[in-house]
């Protein structure tokens, strides 16, 4: 999953993300709770009906910037 972004907020603990249908190339917006990050879930597409495996699992933490010596 793609472009995610949580919303506590609204008292609301999922994920949002963009997943792309293998199928049809249509593109959709899957909400996922936080509780279910590190498992494997079944989206299916509202355009073509074809049923989609999408890890959920969070995407690694981007590399600490090197550090600089003078």
């Amino acid at each position: 999953m793609s472009s995610s972004a949580s919303r506590p907020a609204l008292g609301l603990d999922e994920r949002l993300g963009y997943v792309q249908c293998r199928f049809c190339a249509t593109i959709l917006l899957v909400s996922v709770p936080c509780s279910g990050l590190l498992k494997m879930v079944a989206v299916q597409c509202g355009c073509c009906a074809g049923v989609l495996s999408v890890s959920v699992a969070s995407p690694p933490p981007p590399p600490p910037p090197p550090s600089l010596r003078l």
